[in-house]
């Protein structure tokens, strides 16, 4: 419902509808090449593995 709303304000701010879509479709392929830049420097599952054996806290069940 977020993205819905910011879709919503940005396509309503310009006068022309089809400038407001072009900008809000455009903020969000730069939102999603950010989150999948941002995956490329996670963890691997095994690295995750090995820090939470490592870790002095109990596992949770």
């Amino acid at each position: 419902m977020t993205g819905a709303a910011i879709i919503g304000t940005i396509v309503a701010s310009n006068i022309e509808a089809i400038k407001g879509y072009k900008q809000a479709f455009f903020f969000i392929s730069i939102f999603a090449f950010f989150l999948a830049a941002s995956g490329l420097f996670l963890k691997s599952k095994n690295n995750e593995l090995k820090t939470i054996s490592n870790s002095d806290q109990p596992s949770l069940p």
